[in-house]
């Protein structure tokens, strides 16, 4: 039999092959601390493989758009960008040009077939808008306008002439005449003003100076009885506070 004193003896024996081969473990498994440039390259890698999911997840997306894209094909020409928009969008008083344009693809905007900006839609197919010396695209990007100074004539675009003292208008394809003076045919005449007159908002006629009052060709003086004043025109005048007008007096009410 095993006395108490051997099974002391083993039970000591063991607890120090354990202890021993605890330390050992550990001192196998321990790794050594990753360097600078060690962690830059698992940075670079971690950082490719970011990129390449992200193309995975936009391949997949477009992928997805074109199963949903019907073929041009299958659209019938009266429905392909069939939108006014599409067909036919130009500038104000203007007729459609005659278009002999060239034949270019159609653009899929997510939801139907259009013409490109440049191009529209004739007899189902999307053909290049044909623009004019001095002329250019209009803000439907389906037809043109002539630049500034230049006028529309059939499909060019002509030069406005405009007489001695005159300027472009506010679309810059017809004329007006400065301030002072006002159209007569095709020339611009100078407004000519009696004595106490002015020239009134348009700069093209002439109202009376406050305190007078057109008569004819003329500007008259206001006359105004005692206690009276001019109005909000200056051309007539009213009563002071706590005066009446009768007839051409202001008596105290």
């Amino acid at each position: 039999m095993i006395s108490v004193g051997n099974l002391a003896h083993i039970f000591v024996v063991l607890l120090s092959s354990v202890i021993i081969g605890s330390s050992a473990v550990g001192q196998v498994t321990a790794l050594p601390p990753i360097s600078d440039a060690e962690k830059a390259v698992q940075n670079e890698d971690d950082a490719r493989q970011r990129r390449v999911d992200s193309e995975r997840k936009k391949a997949a997306a477009r992928a997805k758009v074109e199963q949903t894209r019907p073929p041009e094909s299958a659209i019938p020409n009266a429905s392909i960008g069939a939108t006014a928009a599409t067909e036919k969008k130009i500038g104000p008083g203007m007729e459609p040009s005659i278009d002999t344009g060239q034949i270019i693809s159609r653009e899929w905007n997510g939801y139907q077939w259009v013409c490109p900006r440049g191009a529209r839609l004739i007899s189902g197919s999307c053909k290049r808008v044909v623009v004019p010396l001095y002329g250019m695209l209009d803000y439907s990007g389906q037809d043109w306008v002539c630049q500034r100074g230049y006028r529309r004539s059939g499909q060019e675009c002509t030069w406005v002439s405009m007489p001695e003292h005159a300027q472009l208008d506010y679309s810059g394809q017809d004329w007006v005449c400065q301030r002072g003076y006002r159209r007569s045919g095709q020339e611009c005449i100078r407004v000519s003003m009696p004595e106490h007159a002015q020239l009134d908002y348009s700069g093209q006629d002439w109202v009376c100076q406050r305190g007078y009052r057109r008569s004819g060709r003329e500007c008259t003086w206001v006359s105004m009885p005692e206690h009276a004043q001019l109005d909000y025109t200056g051309q007539e005048w009213v009563c002071k506070e706590r005066y009446m007008r009768v007839g051409n007096q202001c008596v105290l009410q």
